[in-house]
């Protein structure tokens, strides 16, 4: 048997290589769209198309009710803009109620990916508006496209590569009368400690009007939306490291790129990368949150090169390396800190709340 259709008989037959396959397929058409057409934040969409293909492929109706809360959240973001814009202080009232609540809903309230889409919209969009309604009108319009597109490259990828079995049978009985939501104290104080560590920084950008580092609150948000961060101050060391190494990996891409300046070659680099950070996540490795912070990391900070200058695009990366690392860093700390000060209480077992 030939090399060739040993590596196909391997794809057809063995589930992970065939979803590593897809992860890879799926990533190098998001960065194909994202990186040829270059609009405002339009790396959102491979972050977005790398989190739908590392879950179950998202149905229609899933799908469209991610749109629909996408438009009615960019609807009354620009809505609040218009009438709370010139009073900062009800209007960081209004955004510290929504942080707490996305970061206390849990994934049966609202899938993660939907989270982390609100809390980065949260943050930036209301200041952006500050500078200009228009501009934060056409940030969201923004979102709105990039989820259209990432839910489409997400849907043909799940169409050229299929699951090998139905992910039903076993998980659907448990999943169908689904119990009223309950108050979960443990949740409570991890969302706490999650808008302890956020909400400052937003204070601090409404009222120094800093809307030219509104990337920084993206970070942020992607970040804090991250479990391991909030819940246990050694995963977030790790992230760390997860994070820099990405942004040391983007620039050794980039130096790369500059060689060989081909879209082409751009998209077979991140295909072979894409294969092997999607076969150590989807084998749920030790290292696969690190991998999946570095993978963000790396895609953000390569989307500053891609498509600038060549004289600025080397300063705008290490300048992205620069901020990330900062965030991240002041991350690790904050949340170490209020581990030291509110250390986890052992609460016998038959008193907890799930």
């Amino acid at each position: 048997m030939s090399g060739k259709n040993i590596s196909l008989t391997i794809f057809r037959s063995d589930p992970i290589s065939r979803k590593s396959l897809r992860y890879a397929v799926g990533i190098v058409t998001a960065v194909a769209v994202a990186y040829g057409f270059n609009w405002p934040l339009s790396f959102l969409v491979i972050i977005l198309v790398n989190t739908f293909l590392l879950g179950a492929r998202p149905s229609l109706k899933a799908g469209f009710g991610f749109v629909l809360t996408i438009c009615i959240a960019v609807f009354i973001g620009i809505l609040l803009s218009n009438f709370l814009l010139n009073i900062k202080f009800i209007y960081l009232m209004v955004i510290a109620v929504v942080l707490l609540n996305l970061y206390y809903a849990d994934q049966h309230t609202l899938p993660p990916i939907l989270k982390l889409f609100l809390i980065v919209f949260t943050l930036t969009i209301p200041l952006i508006s500050l500078k200009s309604v228009a501009m934060g009108s056409a940030v969201g319009i923004s979102f709105i496209f990039g989820g259209i597109i990432s839910l489409l490259i997400t849907w043909f990828s799940f169409a050229l590569l299929p699951d090998l079995e139905p992910v039903k049978s076993k998980d659907e009985p448990e999943s169908s009368p689904k119990p009223p939501a309950q108050f979960s104290k443990e949740r409570f104080i991890t969302a706490v400690k999650s808008f302890a560590v956020v909400y400052p920084l937003v204070v601090l950008f409404y009222f120094f009007d800093w809307q030219n580092s509104a990337l920084i609150l993206i970070y942020v948000g992607m970040y804090s939306s991250f479990p391991g961060f909030a819940k246990d101050f050694s995963k977030g060391k790790g992230l760390l490291v997860g994070c820099i190494t990405g942004g040391i990996t983007a620039f050794f891409i980039y130096e790369i790129i500059i060689m060989v300046p081909v879209l082409f070659f751009l998209l077979l680099l991140f295909f072979g990368i894409s294969l092997r950070i999607g076969h150590e996540i989807l084998t749920g490795g030790r290292f696969a949150e690190l991998f999946k912070a570095g993978f963000s990391t790396l895609i953000i900070i390569l989307s500053s090169a891609v498509g600038s200058d060549e004289v600025d695009a080397g300063g705008k990366i290490l300048s992205r390396v620069l901020q990330i690392s900062i965030v991240v860093i002041y991350m690790v700390l904050a949340f170490g800190l209020i581990e030291k000060l509110f250390p986890p209480k052992k609460v016998p077992k038959i008193f907890k709340v799930n």
